[in-house]
């Protein structure tokens, strides 16, 4: 209940399951994440409750009253330009770090692949074929570990690593990077629970994540917004998005393929970009269409090998 006699302003936490009823009364402003840069005045004109954080898709409007905007995540124009050295782990719906894709390690195309104690992160010199080690992910990294991982990729909403990880029989969106709490560790964080496990995976520059159940009938599974979505250690945390019993995005009849990629062209010829995955197996490619105002669809293509 909210009393005008709190002597202490209320912080914010992600366990509020509904909003916060705004009162006239409050005599101490509300106070916000780290990265807010002003507490927020209590103002007696506010006519609406404020959301939860977990849904906000974009900063809560400025209003004259308040000397700084409200800061989300999609309000970052660059997280890859958060120092892990200075970054405020409070300041994040997450601990789990953006990777800096502008420094010139992550200009190199990557490999995530099984080493018998968890998963290497590699990068590929072009020049020479080799490949150096960049990061591991032991199956302990989480409070519960995990024994697989795949369809790996980086969100470029958020420049954070996700992927598809199978913890005791059950298959988990992760995302995993340098700790907030110490740059010099990794971390990995369960995001959300999946209807499916998959190998062919990615995000998209929406920075939803999108995967292919091909072990029975084949369907594509969309989660939206994805970077918004609070990480949790264990996979038994109550506040852990469970998306296990979630209906395909698309059901669609075709071959199966070795991961996705997302397309954003005008395939079609329709004078305007449209969203498309892209995926290719042995002899055949599958490209599907998930957007453009249009339903969805898809084309399997023929392919030949070439050799020289």
């Amino acid at each position: 209940p909210i009393q005008a006699a709190w002597t202490q302003p209320l912080p914010i936490q992600a366990a509020w399951t509904q909003p916060l009823p705004i009162q006239a009364a409050w005599t101490q402003p509300l106070l916000t994440r780290a990265a807010w840069t002003q507490p927020l005045p209590i103002q007696a004109a506010w006519t609406q409750p404020l959301p939860i954080r977990a849904a906000w898709t974009q900063p809560l409007p400025i209003q004259a009253a308040w000397t700084q905007p409200l800061l989300t995540r999609a309000a970052w124009t660059d997280p890859s330009s958060l120092d892990p050295a200075t970054v405020d782990p409070s300041s994040l719906d997450t601990l789990v770090l953006p990777i800096a894709c502008n420094s010139s390690a992550m200009q190199a195309p990557m490999l995530v692949t099984e080493d018998g104690a968890g998963y290497s992160v590699l990068t590929l010199d072009v020049n020479n074929g080799s490949y150096a080690d960049y990061w591991s992910l032991p199956f302990s990294l989480p409070t519960s570990p995990y024994d697989k991982l795949n369809a790996a990729g980086i969100n470029p909403i958020d420049s954070t690593a996700y992927g598809i990880a199978r913890s005791s029989g059950l298959p988990y969106l992760v995302r995993f990077g340098q700790d907030a709490n110490n740059a010099s560790e990794l971390r990995m964080e369960y995001v959300l629970k999946s209807p499916v496990w998959s190998f062919a995976g990615t995000s998209d520059v929406h920075g939803n994540f999108h995967i292919l159940d091909q072990a029975g009938s084949p369907a594509l599974y969309t989660f939206e917004n994805t970077w918004q979505l609070t990480g949790h250690q264990e996979t038994g945390a109550a506040l852990l998005t469970d998306y296990s019993a979630m209906t395909p995005s698309y059901s669609y009849a075709g071959p199966s393929v070795s991961d996705i990629v997302p397309l954003r062209a005008d395939l079609e010829d329709t004078g305007s970009k449209g969203d498309y995955l892209v995926g290719v197996g042995y002899s055949k490619a599958l490209v599907m269409r998930y957007s453009n105002n249009s339903a969805y669809a898809h084309w399997v293509l023929t392919c030949l090998l070439y050799t020289s």
